[in-house]
């Protein structure tokens, strides 16, 4: 597969040359789902400036945005070539 070709997997593809990333229906739901879950008990519970809050919202963010990095075929590379030296 050329590099110029992305990969493609199910609803998603990854460009690799630029890391335009496109995520599946799926992907996105769960992070508005998660998101709105998290919002709605915090605002339930009077926390919405709460550290916990700001935690759960930064590694729901976090988890979304690195996952197209590991799919990344340039990293995949970088890191066998790291590994195998």
């Amino acid at each position: 597969m050329n590099k110029e070709q992305g990969m493609m997997n199910g609803n998603e593809m990854i460009i690799t040359s630029n890391f335009l990333v496109h995520y599946s229906l799926f992907d996105i739901l769960s992070l508005v789902l998660i998101m709105v879950m998290l919002f709605l008990g915090a605002w339930k519970y009077r926390k919405l400036k709460h550290p916990a809050t700001y935690l759960a919202l930064g590694v729901n963010l976090f988890n979304f945005l690195l996952e197209p990095l590991g799919r990344s075929v340039d990293v995949q590379l970088f890191l066998n070539a790291l590994i195998k030296g």
